[in-house]
């Protein structure tokens, strides 16, 4: 199963998209309308991808824009395993 979430907002830097599904890391208010992140929420949709055997992806460039694609596999998980890892 594939879902994919686009925009065409402001594209994410190269040096930033290496980190930014670290846990705890923050973004520094420097959007447009100054939000900032908390260093959560992408954490942990890619722990939950991984737990059921897929994968979050990011593409982002100023022509295209930005986009997640998460993927995760139908019958991957087996009830009573845990597979989520936390990287801090």
């Amino acid at each position: 199963v594939e879902l994919s979430v686009h925009n065409f907002g402001n594209p994410i830097p190269a040096e930033r998209q290496k980190r930014i599904f670290n846990f705890l890391n923050t973004s520094n208010g420097s959007s447009p309308r100054g939000l900032k992140s908390r260093g959560i929420g992408l954490s942990l949709v890619k722990a939950v991808a991984e737990a059921h055997g897929g994968a979050l992806n990011l593409h982002s460039s100023e022509s295209e824009g930005t986009t997640f694609t998460i993927t995760l596999q139908k019958n991957y998980h087996e009830p009573g395993k845990l597979r989520v890892a936390l990287r801090i």
